[in-house]
């Protein structure tokens, strides 16, 4: 997943050189279905991403497809698969 823009408004109060990486929050995305997650897109962009600076990969997970008992198992298992052959892309990078 490519992290898109975000949107105009309060998160860019902040200078415009200075990089900027959302993260859902559980207040965010707190049920995690399908439909939500899908919403949550829509505005802020991906709620998983990966994004490498200064040597180091930087991994951002949508905790709420763990935690959720609501959560879409679907969501739950692309998530788990991206995450696992990330980690294994920056294990080869020797990433820290």
């Amino acid at each position: 997943m490519r992290r898109r823009s975000p949107p105009s408004g309060r998160s860019r109060a902040i200078r415009p050189d200075v990089p900027l990486h959302l993260v859902a929050g559980n207040h965010d995305a707190s049920t995690a279905t399908a439909s939500y997650v899908r919403s949550y897109r829509q505005v802020f962009g991906p709620d998983w991403y990966s994004f490498s600076h200064g040597g180091c990969e930087f991994i951002v997970l949508d905790s709420c497809l763990i935690f959720s008992p609501e959560a879409d198992s679907a969501l739950r298992d692309e998530q788990c698969k991206w995450f696992e052959s990330t980690l294994r892309a920056a294990r080869k990078r020797n990433a820290t």
